[in-house]
């Protein structure tokens, strides 16, 4: 080492002495490493490590530590999360900003482009950065938190030491062995007798000088050999380990990977450093590392000295501006092997509107080298016989394996190629970018899904070479193809067979959600109906237009809004389409997330949860309207939203020409967002017999307020007194049955109504007199007749299914506010009543003696289940009263119109008030006694807390329950967010699901699948052994239908999942298989979950 790179060493020692100090004063602590790919595990196990070393008590963070009845500090990181490439930004602000984290030290990071986050930190927290533009940047944005510099953790690790102790069980797994001859694919000989690594970045971050090197010679990008959670320190030490081995093997490393660069440093080689995409590399080389003779940054490829020793560099990189293959000092280059692919675009017959989106999108920008056709089976129009083949196959979807083997067989004897590439016609493919893909080393190329269960997806694309082709249309191979099952499964499984060797691409992606975009190296993405390919196509090959800085509770981003309708946050995948009304009302439909619509207020769109404001010197949404006229998404629309008009408590319905709002966006209980005298007309249909009569009262004050002078609010609901008088036999009966009661003579009318969730009873005269005492002058109407036309036909027409009698006593009032200036509400019943509370007071309701669950974000179906229960049980236990925060979210909101009449007995409330009791443990732990009125915060996830209450629970919970299907069995497979957190949670794998097939019994024919990841789940059923026995059925239900279905199943195959736990608890099936272990990790007191009876497998 020279000196300055000593003097560097002594900052780095000075940097970590401040980094330990700042960990010694939170004493004992939680550490949440960052998740991600090779780089953060070596960060995560140096951290771990650097721990230990200096003897700090800590602890891993899961989820569930949120739940500790003390507040605790929090250890976050270090790493690169804190920029737009990942999503990830939103998590962790919800994760720090939450009330149980005391303090927070965030490990040295990078920070970039995340100004909301910067905006977050307070005074709890210490942030270390380590890079200098990092710490100018947060420091010019926050004045609260204590910033501060530090070395990467990474350069805590004597890596040499931790290389040379890799245990024998290690080097010989493997896993490690195979990942480690991956690694050497970007290994390079040079002319001396050593080996260059080339080990270059492939996503958002990768600079151009990357792109070019990349294109010149092969390189292979270590940190994507292991990507998700980095908590288990056993898998930690594991890919530290094989990371610090593949470096290892090289003398000379170029890479514009940080750790990548660190790795090498640390063990000594001689390493050259590109920069990423926005100067996190050279950051860190000029604080840690700048002055090691045997680290340089370089400015560009050709500094690179051995670039003249690897013959494929030689020839292009720094010379793009020649020709391929010219001559250059009377020498001749190497020119690039040109490949030919055959994308096979697999449609059918009815599905012309999807091929005719394909050509006029993806298609539209051809490659030389790239050939595509669909391929159908039977005739072909004659109008697409320019690129269409029909072939001798059954053409439905049971039918596709066949269908598939005849269109290899066509593609051999007509047409030239080297790969072929067979997607669907809901795939959205970047020509541009597919030969990348092919590489001469395999025979079969996929998306990840080809890494995890050796077969790639279907929708996403795979290649074969020509090679494999052959093999697989050869009788030894042909002849296994079966008539049905899952396409993708059954050619990848016999590709390997082949010998084909498999190579899995996080390029290629199986959903929609990710995509082909400038920003990043995505080949393709999946399930892209029509209008979606062309928002792609948009979102790839067009630019924004305009742009507006968009505020969200959990983001703050830039939202770039192109012509034709679609829109995308600048630093996430997240898109959608947008509208904008002649009313200046916008309308946002996200693709993943509910619709929503902003109105124009004081400069800016706001709307429940967004803000957006237009960015300096860009054009607004409506000159850009006004500019493109017409109709069509994206441009003016006289049907649209007017902020004039409001239906408020919308529901599933939403009017043309008014603004419509609901729950949770727009709460009636507190005071309504529009400005005085700003709205012609307020719409609420049978939403004023599920406000309280103070609510009612509140609301009328605000309805006075915001409704212009002649304003008109039209009330449809149910009037008691008429739904008496018309009342059939057939509706009393029907709600005695939903609500098993029996009333006292005189109150059953109430009793009954009551039960459906009620908070109010009117007649047309007690409503119409509140009405007039409130200044409104009242008329009444039938439904759908007004006087003003606007208001004509706003009723529902008909009954929903689950709603027969809806339309019963049905009665209309229209309270218009006087015209002219009209004084204040002055309503007696208001009198010595406060104003409507704002949303953060407590409303009265909350206030009073009654139990009800703590809801937390981020808990699904199941959890809410068990809580439930587990709160009213303990209120009906110690006779209190209880109540559930049934709005909280869209899914205990849809539970609550399920469950129906039942509901009565613990009627809405609860949202808001002091939490008196906290769960201490995941194991049943009683309630005590002596907590009669507050929230209850936990899992509550044993049916202990519940079966002395059994009876009362299964009544609430009875339309939930299905009859028994007799020779029927349901297997509940959890994948989605069970992959992402695989160190905590078992997914079912085949092994199990094996085992339990065996179990079921011999009259069982026909085999549900429950999953959230229906596909997928589908193909891995396909793959175990006895379920061919079986006729399968995918379930496509929503959540709450299919939980009903799962009940009513004979048998179950359930889950480690609480969803699939209820299903078996409300079926009471006798035979019940579940995997032995429920957690993986921390959580190891989990005995109590299990039912008597079930089979642990």
């Amino acid at each position: 080492m020279n000196e300055h790179a000593t003097i560097q060493g002594v900052t780095a020692m000075t940097s970590n002495n401040q980094v330990l100090q700042a960990l010694k004063e939170l004493g004992p602590f939680y550490y949440q490493p960052n998740p991600g790919n090779m780089g953060d595990h070596l960060i995560a196990h140096a951290t771990r490590e650097f721990f230990r070393k200096n003897s700090l008590s800590f602890n891993p963070f899961f989820m569930e530590t949120l739940q500790r009845s003390e507040p605790f500090p929090l250890v976050y990181g270090g790493g690169g999360p804190f920029v737009p490439y990942y999503g990830m930004v939103p998590e962790i602000m919800r994760l720090l900003a939450n009330p149980a984290v005391s303090r927070v030290v965030i490990l040295p990071s990078s920070f970039y482009q995340c100004d909301e986050i910067a905006e977050l930190l307070d005074e709890r927290v210490t942030v270390f950065c380590r890079e200098e533009r990092s710490f100018r940047y947060l420091s010019r944005l926050n004045h609260r938190a204590r910033i501060l510099l530090a070395d990467d953790m990474a350069f805590t690790l004597d890596a040499r030491q931790a290389v040379r102790n890799l245990p024998e069980e290690i080097l010989n797994d493997p896993e490690f062995r195979e990942k480690a001859a991956l690694a050497g694919e970007g290994l390079h000989l040079l002319e001396d007798g050593r080996k260059a690594l080339l080990f270059l970045r492939t996503d958002a971050e990768a600079g151009p000088e990357s792109r070019q090197a990349r294109e010149c010679c092969k390189s292979f990008d270590l940190s994507g050999l292991a990507r998700g959670s980095t908590v288990d320190e056993e898998r930690g030490r594991f890919y530290s380990g094989l990371f610090l081995h593949c470096l290892d093997q090289a003398d000379v490393v170029l890479t514009d990977r940080l750790h990548g660069a660190i790795g090498a440093y640390l063990l000594g080689k001689e390493t050259w450093l590109l920069d990423n995409s926005y100067g996190k590399i050279s950051g860190v080389y000029d604080f840690s590392m700048k002055g090691d003779s045997r680290t340089t940054l370089l400015q560009g490829l050709e500094k690179f000295p051995y670039a003249d020793l690897i013959a494929p560099l030689s020839s292009r990189c720094g010379k793009a501006e020649e020709e391929e293959g010219a001559p250059e000092d009377g020498v001749e280059k190497p020119a690039r092997k040109k490949i030919k692919i055959l994308v096979g675009i697999c449609s059918a017959q009815g599905y012309s509107e999807r091929r005719n989106a394909v050509r006029e999108t993806w298609l539209s920008h051809p490659h030389p080298d790239v050939k595509c056709i669909f391929f159908l089976g039977g005739d072909v129009p004659e109008r697409e016989r320019k690129d269409t083949v029909g072939l001798d196959a059954a053409d439905s979807y049971n039918a596709l394996p066949r269908k598939v083997l005849a269109f290899f067989r066509h593609a051999l004897e007509h047409e030239d190629f080297d790969w072929l590439f067979k997607c669907d016609d809901d795939t959205f493919l970047d020509l541009s970018r597919l030969p990348e893909l092919a590489d001469d080393r395999y025979g079969i190329i996929g998306d990840e899904m080809l890494g995890r269960r050796m077969a790639p997806s279907g929708g996403a694309g795979y290649l074969l070479s020509r090679r494999t082709v052959e093999k697989l249309v050869s009788p030894a191979f042909a002849d296994r193809v079966p008539c049905s099952g899952a396409e993708d499964l059954i050619f990848g499984k016999l590709a390997l067979e082949t010998g084909a060797a498999p190579h899995a691409t996080p390029r290629l992606f199986m959903s929609n959600t990710r995509y082909p975009a400038p920003g990043n190296s995505t080949v393709s993405a999946h399930w892209c109906s029509p209008e979606l390919l062309h928002a792609l196509e948009t979102l790839r090959h067009d630019s924004p237009v305009t742009a507006y800085r968009g505020r969200h509770e959990h983001w703050q981003d830039e939202l770039l809004f192109y012509r034709n309708g679609v829109f995308r946050r600048r630093r996430s995948d997240c898109y959608g389409w947008w509208n904008l009304g002649a009313d200046n009302v916008l309308t946002l439909r996200w693709k993943v997330w509910r619709a929503e619509q902003l109105s124009w207020r004081n400069g800016a769109f706001v709307g429940s949860t967004v803000r957006l404001e237009r960015m300096e010197g860009m054009p607004s949404l409506w000159e850009l309207a006004r500019k493109e006229g017409g109709d069509g998404m994206g441009k003016v629309k006289k049907a649209e939203a007017r902020t004039e008009y409001i239906h408020a408590g919308c529901g599933d319905r939403f009017l043309e020409g008014w603004l419509n709002v609901d729950l949770p966006h727009y709460d009636l209980t507190v005071p309504l967002p529009w400005e005085d005298g700003t709205v012609k007309a307020l719409f609420l249909e049978h939403v004023a017999e599920y406000l309280s009569p103070v609510g009612l009262v509140d609301f009328l004050k605000e309805a006075w307020r915001v409704l212009k002078p002649g304003g008109v609010l039209r009330l449809a609901f149910t009037d008691t007194g008429r739904l008496a008088a018309e009342a059939p036999i057939a509706w009393r009966r029907f709600l005695r049955e939903r609500s098993g009661l029996s009333p006292l003579p005189g109150y059953e009318l109430e009793a009954l109504i009551g039960r459906e969730g009620q908070q109010s009873f009117w007649s047309e005269d007690s409503l119409s007199g509140m009405l007039k005492l409130a200044a409104f002058s009242v008329s009444v109407h039938e439904p759908g007749q007004s006087a003003v036309t606007e208001l004509c036909g706003l009723e529902r027409k008909e009954a929903r299914p689950e709603f027969p009698f809806e339309l019963l006593g049905r009665r209309c009032l229209e309270a218009q506010k006087p015209p002219g200036n009209a004084a204040p509400l002055a309503c007696p019943a208001c009198a010595g009543r406060k104003s409507v509370s704002s949303s953060s007071e407590l409303r009265e309701e909350d206030m009073g003696v009654f139990v009800s669950p703590y809801f937390s974000k981020g808990q699904r179906t199941g959890n809410r289940l068990f809580q439930i229960a587990a709160v009213y049980a303990h209120a009906l236990r110690h006779g209190l009263e209880c109540r559930i925060p049934w709005r909280y979210e869209e899914i205990t909101g849809r539970l609550y119109e399920m469950l129906g009449p039942e509901t009565a007995a613990c009627p809405p409330g609860g949202e808001k008030g002091p939490v008196a009791y906290r769960e201490k443990r995941f194991s049943y732990d009683p309630i005590p006694a002596a907590v009669r009125q507050g929230r209850m915060a936990g899992y509550f996830q044993s049916e202990k807390y519940f079966s002395d209450q059994e009876k009362e629970i299964r009544k609430l919970y009875a339309r939930l329950a299905a009859p028994r299907r007799e020779g029927e069995a349901g297997v509940h497979v959890r994948l989605g967010d069970y992959q992402k957190l695989s160190h905590q949670y078992h997914s079912p794998d085949a092994g199990f699901l094996e085992e339990a097939f065996r179990r079921l019994s011999d009259n069982v024919r026909t085999l549900h699948i429950f999953s959230d990841s229906p596909r997928q789940a589908l193909e891995l059923v396909y793959t175990v052994p006895g379920a061919s026995r079986f006729e399968l059925v995918l379930n496509e239900e929503d959540v709450l239908p299919a939980l009903r279905t799962m009940s009513g199943m004979q048998e179950l195959v359930i889950s480690c999942s609480s969803y699939s736990w209820w299903g078996a608890w409300l079926g009471n099936q006798e035979k019940v298989m579940i995997q032995k272990k429920w957690f993986i990790g921390e959580i190891s007191d989990y005995e109590d979950v299990y039912r008597p009876g079930w089979t642990r497998l």
